[in-house]
Order: structure tokens, then C-alpha cells, then sequence
């Protein structure tokens, strides 16, 4: 039995595209079941990121600006600066900081201005992709958890509609990814 903490993140939570219905399905059928939702800030209005932050089981972390393809790729540190203030004035009480480019798509400029204001990066180490020259980086293929990547839509393969039956049976220690901080 596989006895290594599970870490569970979901893509692409915003507003419309939130699948609480299903998350609070999966809650109700997975003892001990917690989640960190990479959150699209510029599709959420503040009064809804407030009520997802008091729901206990749930931690939301930065996932891009509105979601475009490529959107973090070619961010300066102009861009990167504006979004980290950004998050500082309106979301530092509510997000953790804990940053996904969309797409996986990141830059060294990102990565190093995300790390010198303490956010956690998170990275897929697919294609050749090398792991960010950063303090605290979670990827997917770090063997000391079972990680459990997933998208809050359809269509990705690992949708909640689309794996809903594995996600509740799921079973054992579940961690947030702010959890992993000191591990990292």
C-alpha cells in the first residue's frame, strides 16, 4: 500500500468554471480529502475568491492573469512585478502564494522575481523541461508524495466529470501544496 501523503491540485478554477458541485461530491465521499485550486485570478471577482477561502478543505493558489496560451511565457519582469503587486494588494489574505504559468509555459525572468518574493513554483518536468533555479519548487515528479493533477473542466483527460469515480477513491493522508513548503 502506498503510504505517501496525496497532494491534489485542479486547473483553471474561476468563477464559471469552479466544479464545486463535484469537489463537494468528492469531499462528501473522501475521508480527509483537501485540494489546492490553481486559480485564474482575472476570472474571478474578489467576493467570490472570499467564499472559497472559508471553505476549509480548499486552498486556492495564482494560475495566470486570464488564461491565454503562452499568456506567462513572455511576461517581462515588468509584467511579472505589476502581477506580484497585484496579488500582494488585493489577494495576498485570501491565495496562497504558490504560482503555475498556464500551460506549464513559465520563463526564467518569472521564476526568479516569483522566487525572490517567496512564492512556491509549480512544474511539470516533461519534455526536457529543466526544474527552475528556485528556494521552493513543487513538480509532479517528486517521489516523496503521490501527486494527483487534475482540471476542474473536461477535455484534458484528468476533467472532475472525467476521473470523478478515481478521485473518490482516493484514500490516505492528504496534504495542501503550502503544506510542502518546509519539504521542498
Amino acid at each position: 500500500m502506498d503510504t505517501r501523503p496525496i497532494v491534489v491540485d485542479f486547473d483553471d478554477f474561476y468563477n464559471v468554471n469552479n466544479g464545486l458541485d463535484l469537489l463537494f461530491r468528492i469531499k462528501s465521499e473522501v475521508k480527509g480529502f483537501k485540494c489546492t485550486l490553481f486559480t485564474v485570478l482575472g476570472r474571478c471577482s474578489l467576493g467570490f475568491i472570499k467564499t472559497i477561502h472559508n471553505i476549509d478543505w480548499i486552498e486556492m493558489a495564482c494560475h495566470g492573469r486570464i488564461h491565454n496560451h503562452k499568456e506567462c511565457q513572455y511576461w517581462d519582469l515588468e509584467e511579472i512585478k505589476y502581477y506580484i503587486s497585484h496579488y500582494d494588494n488585493i489577494y495576498s489574505d485570501y491565495i496562497q502564494k504558490i504560482f503555475k504559468p498556464p500551460y506549464w509555459l513559465g520563463n526564467d525572468i518569472i521564476y526568479k522575481e516569483l522566487d525572490k518574493n517567496g512564492f512556491i513554483i509549480a512544474e511539470n518536468l516533461v519534455n526536457g523541461k529543466k526544474r527552475p533555479d528556485c528556494k521552493y519548487v513543487y513538480t509532479l515528479q517528486d517521489k516523496r508524495y503521490k501527486y494527483i493533477h487534475g482540471h476542474i473542466q473536461d477535455g484534458c483527460g484528468n476533467g472532475l466529470k472525467e476521473q470523478f469515480t478515481y478521485y473518490c477513491s482516493l484514500k490516505g493522508e492528504f496534504k495542501f501544496i503550502s503544506e510542502l513548503r518546509s519539504e521542498l
